[in-house]
C-alpha cells in the first residue's frame, strides 16, 4: 500500500504540473468550453498507457538506445508542439477558423510520444514501480489504468478551468491576450524540452 501510496503522489505530481498536455487542456475549454475536451483527455490516456506499457517492457529504453533516435523524436516533438502553439496564439474568437475543433483522440496520443518530459516519466515509472513487479503483470496493468486515469482528472480540471475563464474571455481584446499567453506557455514549454 505504501508503495502505491508514493506512486500516486508521484502521477499527481506529472499529470497536474503544467505542461503542453495541461496548456492545451486549458486553452481547450476556453475555446470549446470543458465537455470538448473528452478527445484530448481520452489520446493522453491512450498514448501515455501505451508508453507505460512499453516502457514496462523495455521497448521504450530500446526505442531510445538507438543512435540519432532521440534527438530526432526531440526536434519532431518540439516542433508538433510549436505549431499546436502557433494555433492557439493566433486564435482570436469564436468565428476564427486556424483552431476550428479541439485535438482528436490520435493527435493527443501522438503528442504523448513525442514529448520528452512524457518519455522520462514514462522511463521513470518503469524503473521506479514496474521494476519491483517482475511477474505481476495485472499489479502492472492496475497502476497503468490508475496513472491514465490520474492523466484525465488532470486534463478535466485543467480543462474545467479554462471553461470558467469563458465567461471573462468574451471580451475579444482579453481572448486574444489569453491565446497569445497560451501559445506563449506552450512555445516555452516545447522549446525548454531541447534542453533538458
Amino acid at each position: 500500500m505504501a508503495d502505491f501510496l508514493a506512486f500516486t503522489a508521484f502521477a499527481i505530481a506529472g499529470a497536474f504540473t503544467p505542461g503542453p498536455n495541461n496548456t492545451i487542456a486549458i486553452a481547450t475549454g476556453v475555446r470549446f468550453g470543458p465537455w470538448r475536451v473528452w478527445p484530448h483527455a481520452l489520446g493522453t490516456m491512450l498514448g501515455f498507457s501505451s508508453m507505460l506499457l512499453l516502457a514496462s517492457a523495455g521497448a521504450l529504453a530500446a526505442l531510445l538506445a538507438i543512435p540519432g533516435a532521440e534527438p530526432v523524436l526531440r526536434i519532431a516533438g518540439v516542433a508538433y508542439l510549436l505549431w499546436i502553439a502557433w494555433r492557439i496564439a493566433r486564435s482570436d474568437g469564436p468565428q476564427d477558423r486556424s483552431l476550428a475543433q479541439p485535438l482528436t483522440v490520435i493527435q493527443s496520443a501522438l503528442i504523448q510520444f513525442i514529448s520528452p518530459k512524457g518519455w522520462m516519466l514514462a522511463l521513470s515509472v518503469a524503473g521506479a514501480w514496474f521494476s519491483g513487479l517482475a511477474g505481476k503483470p495485472g499489479l502492472v496493468a492496475v497502476y497503468i489504468v490508475w496513472f491514465a486515469l490520474i492523466c484525465a482528472a488532470s486534463i478535466a480540471l485543467w480543462s474545467g478551468a479554462g471553461g470558467l475563464l469563458r465567461g471573462w474571455l468574451q471580451e475579444p481584446a482579453r481572448l486574444r491576450l489569453f491565446n497569445l499567453s497560451m501559445g506563449g506557455l506552450l512555445a516555452i514549454s516545447a522549446l525548454s524540452m531541447l534542453v533538458t
